[in-house]
């Protein structure tokens, strides 16, 4: 495990063995520009697995000093920049281990999770809506085929059968029998099982309505199934299910891309900045124009009388739309206010300032001054690191400054990623020229 950084920032979270006992985990992250794929990134390694004396921040702290002791860790105390956690008291309270931290590291940066943070402002988001009644609803038919390999065969058959008549998205026939709309990732788990209830609703209705009339189905499941098939074939589960798809939906990619393992902070927060713009848009947007309600108001067909989605038939059209367009405004305000309130920005100064430094497609503008505030207010910030670490900050700004030109003289830094650009200039024939800046 290589930790013999200038500087580096640390991971922890809790587990428990086979033993069920109670084990904290130590992962450190470094920066690395010696890579092979022409980008920089981020690289972490496994520090330690510790049994806490106690469970509490002084018990994770000795912990923590004893896993530093453990890798030979040489003045950590002046490298830690960084600390990352859950958003449990005894990590991030000013007198849990960030306090401890604090203390010994006054610079150091702690964030709690955004991915978890995301993941639980949704849940509060959505706690009491309408989507609850429709993940009881997945969740029962998930039940109904999870251990039935027979019911799964008939539902291809199903499916094979309605596509040459309906837009069935998956051609091979797989991925049809209905997933679990619940898991450890809340929101790619929901936008999954919503999305397939949309693509297959007319192949899984259909299904169910068979085994209403299948002689081998006992009297007792006939009935659950019927009250099953009264449930989905109100319409406003339909569109429910097409509504939430449409909210949740830049929630997961944001979800996805905060748990990314390339993720560095440039894409970080311009993905946080998206998905509220998103969000934003469908509350202004009618319900006509969401994406999948759109999607799904374009396959419905009415004849004599009988209003149908891919083949199945559907009831209480009109009321269904009613229904959601009375609840959109509030879910989505709800959406909104929980991603501003939950995924706010931690230190929003020092992040503006990283972020013009990092983000190398705002380089282009002609200040020569681009970047001299926000470096000297890092600089400021972690003076007693760097100072410690040999470098030298009162020539920074000069090596800054001629970094900087030679990036719009010879680099794409409109264009190319800003990872590919930095690895350019760490790897550039001259960059022994900025190396206060490199380190």
């Amino acid at each position: 495990m290589e930790v013999n950084k200038k500087f580096f920032s640390v991971q922890v979270d809790g587990s428990t063995d086979a033993a069920n006992v109670e084990e904290e985990l130590f992962v450190v992250l470094y920066f690395n520009h010696h890579t092979e794929d022409g980008k920089v990134g981020v690289c972490s390694s496994l520090l330690s697995v510790r049994q806490p004396s106690s469970g509490d921040a002084a018990g994770l702290y000795e912990s923590f000093e004893r896993a530093m002791v453990r890798v030979d860790v040489g003045s950590w105390k002046d490298k830690l920049v960084g600390f990352g956690c859950d958003g449990a008291s005894v990590n991030v309270a000013p007198n849990g281990l960030r306090g401890f931290l604090e203390d010994v590291s006054p610079w150091i940066v702690c964030f709690w999770w955004l991915a978890h943070r995301l993941e639980l402002s949704l849940q509060d988001a959505l706690k009491n809506t309408f989507l609850n009644n429709i993940d009881d609803l997945l969740l029962r038919l998930y039940y109904l085929y999870q251990n039935s390999p027979k019911k799964c065969r008939e539902l291809e058959d199903v499916v094979v059968s309605l596509k040459e008549a309906y837009d069935q998205n998956n051609d091979s026939g797989k991925g049809i029998r209905p997933i679990r709309a619940s898991g450890t990732r809340f929101v790619s788990h929901k936008v999954a099982a919503l999305g397939r209830v949309i693509d297959k609703f007319g192949a899984s209705l259909g299904h169910l309505i068979s085994l209403t009339e299948d002689p081998t189905v006992k009297s007792v499941d006939k009935q659950k199934i019927k009250g099953y098939v009264t449930k989905w074939q109100d319409s406003k589960i339909l569109f429910g299910c097409a509504f939430f798809y449409d909210v949740l939906k830049p929630c997961s990619i944001l979800s996805k891309c905060l748990q990314d393992e390339e993720l560095n902070i440039v894409d970080a927060i311009e993905a946080i900045i998206k998905t509220n713009k998103s969000v934003s848009q469908l509350k202004l947007s009618s319900l006509d124009d969401l994406p999948s309600v759109k999607k799904v108001k374009s396959c419905i067909q009415k004849a004599q009388g009988e209003t149908t989605y891919l083949g199945a038939p559907l009831a209480n059209y009109e009321q269904g739309i009613t229904f959601i367009t009375t609840h959109k405004d509030q879910i989505t305000e709800s959406v909104l206010s929980c991603l501003k309130s939950r995924i706010k920005i931690q230190h929003p100064d020092l992040l503006t300032d990283a972020l013009i430094l990092l983000a190398t497609q705002g380089w282009g503008k002609s200040e020569d001054s681009l970047g001299d505030v926000a470096l000297g207010n890092l600089c400021d910030r972690f003076r007693i690191p760097l100072e410690k670490a040999g470098l030298c900050i009162a020539v920074m700004q000069e090596e800054w400054r001629d970094m900087l030109e030679y990036a719009r003289l010879y680099l794409n830094i409109v264009q190319e990623p800003n990872r590919v650009i930095w690895w350019k200039l760490f790897n550039a024939s001259c960059s022994s020229k900025w190396s206060n800046v490199w380190d």
